[in-house]
């Protein structure tokens, strides 16, 4: 049944929606009022369609609050402990009760953001406040108090909670901060933190940020999107005093990001606009994992597809020959309707999941269930003349991808780098060879450059000549490596030596030595380039050089 109670101010009644369990009666009191029927008894709410209301909610020491509406830009209302729809007082005040306070400062600083952390920081349009309390810093509305940290001032932009820190990009929007508390911030500690930009200004001087996300599994990222449509990573790794700022060269402007636990990770997700075909269209776009078990599922393109031909496990293939060898015909027949007239030249390779690349290019078409093929690479014995679930059905020609249609797209299929590709005005795509599981999507350039030449300890090498000839690379699954002294004299390095030519090449780890072609300059930089839908990491740079005068 309904609860609550309808009062009436002509009857002086008020009437219960459901009686109480103990009913007494309730005498209504009608207050005095003046000769002209007025009354002198009356409160003025602090938030309604005339004053506004709050802009800020937050949560802090089991507490509910609210600050800044447009009549009072630097009050807050604190809920009752315990009590979030609570905002009254008992007479006298107790400690748990509804708290109102006002920041007093010597100009106005409106309420931008609430922020919990070991205290509440108060993120304004002029400074940043903590909030204060009584004994053990419990918040009660007779020991209650702000003191100002630092006077930087906040965007309208939501702060980020980072570990013990917050990030907030400050006011004007050019800028960000990190504020936490540290115990040499005068005689007793305080809230202070220091400009994450002031080492990469150039991203965003006169490019104000329009919004940001962050996604702290697994590599601790904040995701920043410009006013002009750039998005820029932001690695923020405190406690190793890891701060670093990337631009992300994405084709096409992105209008907003968010990150949203999926498993194990933080998916990224964004907004895009691209045009397509002469016509600007929106897509909704889930930036891949970055984590690489199997270099077949490296997914380094924007705005792709997946083409996934694996078996399902519950389909059988199994091949009879007389022969094994390559060239050889073999008879192959799926455990229930699987093929058509359309999969000439298409392969079945046998193994796949396993590791496995024997493929069988299907030369015939005799029923949905059986094909002739052609043994295009060596079969193992533990293949043949049994019936297997592992098994994938590569296709060189694949549909869907009207999203690009006219664009030119790189592909990944099944480990190997393919020829760059243009897709029809019907959305397809056809490859240099099938692949099981193909990647097709816009490729895009990773450029990596050091600063100049610099011997700790020793004289300054700025105004000397040198040449780089023998460059080391510390790199963490890794594959297709280009590198020289500038991004137009690049030297591949080559990775395959006797790796089986079955297979896609592996990842490569720990030092990697190369040889790069150079003249003498004054420069002394590296160049590292990734071009292919490939990984990279790098984890440290070797270099011997030659000095001249």
């Amino acid at each position: 049944m309904a609860q609550g109670w309808i009062a009436s101010g002509t009857a002086n009644t008020i009437t219960f929606l459901e009686a109480p369990a103990n009913a007494v009666a309730i005498q209504v009191k009608e207050y005095p009022t003046t000769a002209t029927g007025s009354s002198d008894v009356w409160a003025l709410g602090a938030w309604s369609s005339e004053r506004g209301y709050p802009g800020e909610v937050e949560f802090d020491g089991d507490r509910l609050v609210f600050a800044n509406t447009p009549s009072q830009p630097q009050a807050l209302w604190f809920s009752k402990a315990g009590s979030y729809v609570d905002f009254g007082r008992s007479a006298p005040i107790v400690d748990d009760d509804a708290i109102s306070e006002t920041i007093n400062a010597r100009k106005i600083n409106a309420i931008r953001e609430l922020v919990p952390l070991d205290k509440l920081i108060i993120l304004t349009t002029r400074g940043e406040w903590k909030v204060t309390g009584g004994q053990d810093d419990v918040l009660t509305p007779a020991s209650f108090g702000f003191k100002p940290q630092s006077y930087n001032g906040a965007a309208l932009i939501p702060a980020l909670v980072v570990g013990d820190s917050a990030l907030y990009v400050q006011n004007r929007g050019y800028v960000v901060r990190d504020i936490r508390y540290q115990f040499d911030a005068g005689e007793s500690g305080g809230y202070t933190g220091s400009d994450l930009t002031v080492f990469s200004s150039h991203l965003t001087e006169g490019r104000p940020i329009a919004e940001w996300s962050y996604q702290q599994t697994p590599f601790s990222v904040v995701w920043v999107v410009r006013e002009d449509g750039v998005l820029l990573a932001l690695t923020y790794m405190r406690e190793q005093e890891v701060i670093g700022w990337t631009p992300m060269e994405i084709d096409g402007f992105v209008e907003s990001v968010c990150c949203v636990p999926e498993g194990g990770e933080d998916a990224v997700y964004i907004a895009v606009r691209r045009m397509i075909g002469g016509v600007q269209k929106r897509y909704v776009e889930r930036l891949a994992s970055r984590l690489i078990f199997d270099i077949r599922e490296a997914r380094f393109l924007d705005s792709f597809l997946t083409y996934d031909g694996r078996g399902s496990g519950i389909v059988t293939m199994t091949a009879t020959a007389v022969t094994w060898l390559v060239g050889d015909a073999v008879t192959l027949t799926a455990s229930s309707a699987t093929f058509s007239a359309g999969d000439i030249g298409d392969v079945i390779v046998m193994g796949y999941t396993a590791g496995s690349n024997a493929r069988l290019r299907i030369t015939g078409y005799t029923s949905t269930t059986v094909v002739t093929t052609e043994i295009d690479t060596p079969i193992a014995a533990s293949l043949q003349a049994i019936a297997i679930t592992d098994w994938g059905f590569a296709r060189d020609t694949l549909s869907g991808y009207e999203h690009l249609a006219g664009r030119t797209v790189g592909v990944l299929g099944d480990g190997f780098v393919q020829d760059t590709r243009t897709v029809s005005g019907a959305g397809v795509v056809t490859l240099d060879e099938p692949a099981v599981l193909a990647h097709v999507g816009i490729p895009y350039v990773s450029d990596f450059e050091t600063l100049e030449i610099n011997v700790p300890g020793a004289e300054s090498t700025r105004m000397k000549s040198k040449m780089i000839k023998e460059l080391g690379l510390i790199v963490q699954d890794t594959r297709s490596i280009r590198a020289g002294p500038d991004f137009d004299n690049l030297d591949e390095y080559e990775s395959r030596n006797i790796e089986s030519t079955i297979g896609p090449p592996g990842l490569l780890q720990d030092l990697v030595e190369m040889h790069i072609s150079g003249e003498w300059a004054q420069k002394g930089r590296v160049c590292v380039r990734q071009s292919d839908p490939l990984p990279m990491g790098i984890l440290g740079i070797i270099v011997q050089s030659e000095f001249g005068q």
